[in-house]
């Protein structure tokens, strides 16, 4: 399962303590897995295009905002044996209209329709404060007009309860699977001593 840090409550989201023979990785590299996020790294710029879509291939699913990887999580064909649409969370809040931006097999999780923001669709607002380097972006009109402790109101509002039942329809629904202790063991050279003992304690066979 592959993690890239978003507009949502990441800490918040960690802490609910999910499987621990969930590995998550961060956009580019193998970097840890659950519970708490001092076990996830950023490893941004650490690998080129070829690697990351390498990376992708191998993924089993995707949670990210609407981003670069939502579109390679649906390009990027899957390994044989898996089914045949990845799954993948997207965090996505109010910005796009989800008639213009989800992928069918995707967990879109849009607010779309419940802020007078984006009522009527997508309010394409980039930035909750200018950023003063001179992108249009930080003109007012492109500027959010709902912001709460420095995040989109539509953003806010999903909660971290929220994203790990989306995850956990994959698992129940059959299309993501949990880490066999092989897949475990194999990741351990990558992982830290004590994120090791977490998984080779938790993971059995499957």
């Amino acid at each position: 399962m592959e993690f890239e840090e978003s507009d949502f409550e990441g800490q918040g989201f960690l802490d609910i303590g999910m499987q621990p023979s969930l590995q998550f990785l961060d956009e580019f590299e193998i970097i840890g897995s659950f519970p708490g996020l001092e076990t996830l790294g950023d490893l941004g710029g650490a690998t080129d295009l070829r690697q990351l879509i390498q990376l992708m291939y191998h993924a089993e699913g995707v949670l990210c905002p609407v981003t670069f990887l939502m579109h390679l999580a649906a390009a990027v064909e899957v390994r044989p044996g898996r089914p045949a649409g990845r799954p993948c969370v997207v965090v996505a809040g109010g910005r796009e209209p989800p008639t213009w931006e989800a992928y069918p097999h995707h967990q879109f999780m849009h607010t779309v329709g419940t802020l007078p923001c984006c009522a009527a669709g997508g309010c394409w607002r980039s930035r909750t404060v200018p950023l003063g380097d001179g992108d249009e972006k930080d003109r007012p009109e492109q500027l959010c007009v709902d912001v709460v402790d420095s995040l989109p109101r539509c953003m806010a509002i999903i909660t971290p309860e929220d994203v790990v039942r989306r995850i956990e329809w994959h698992f129940i629904g059959g299309p993501a699977r949990y880490l066999t202790r092989a897949q475990v063991r194999a990741a351990r050279p990558h992982l830290r001593p004590s994120t090791r003992q977490l998984l080779l304690g938790s993971a059995t066979d499957q």
